[in-house]
């Protein structure tokens, strides 16, 4: 997680979860903090985990835009919400890519469309290793007594490329900042 945006030239990588209690989100928090200390960052205000409170995940949203500022990166436990961060950037006319690093998970297709960096799982073997596991538990096998871990494929894109040339923005950012008149199918403006 919080190595990728280094290895590209960006500063300190800030960490935006999900909201306590969410399952997934320890798990990849605990990757970005191990990540960080790799890079010999140990700074805990550099974690943030977003409120079920919208408003209250805003604010700490800006917050930790500003504790990470220019040149550094933020790294997030999901797409979705790595697109209400660069949704934020631009807002405050910050330029994700440009700016900020920004990095997602699961390479869904907001990461996708909006150009994120994002960690995507390998599906493929996590089915296989469940198909295996559930069909050695049906034989009468003893059920493994730890989970499998597996290791995600960073998916580089323009928002920790800090070596592409290509800054226009893309449909999807360009009818979000520009939302006058109601969307068509093919993502414009009318």
């Amino acid at each position: 997680g919080a190595g990728q945006p280094a290895a590209h030239g960006w500063g300190p990588a800030g960490y935006r979860g999900g909201p306590h209690g969410c399952p997934v989100g320890g798990g990849r928090g605990a990757g970005w903090v191990s990540a960080n200390k790799k890079l010999g960052v140990n700074d805990r205000a550099l974690q943030d985990v977003r409120p079920q409170d919208m408003t209250d995940a805003g604010k700490t949203l800006r917050s930790l835009i500003d504790r990470v500022g220019v040149g550094g990166a933020i790294v997030c436990v999901s797409d979705t919400l790595a697109v209400a961060v660069h949704q934020a950037l631009l807002d405050i006319g910050l330029i994700p890519g440009i700016d900020i690093g920004l990095m997602g998970f699961d390479d869904d297709d907001f990461a996708q469309a909006f150009g994120l960096t994002s960690l995507r799982q390998p599906l493929r073997e996590i089915a296989k290793t469940l198909l295996l596991s559930l069909t050695a538990a049906e034989s009468g096998a003893v059920a493994a007594s730890q989970g499998a871990v597996f290791e995600p494929t960073v998916i580089p894109r323009r928002s920790t490329d800090r070596t592409s040339t290509n800054r226009s923005p893309s449909a999807h950012e360009y009818a979000i900042t520009h939302t006058a008149g109601n969307r068509t199918d093919d993502g414009g403006s009318s």
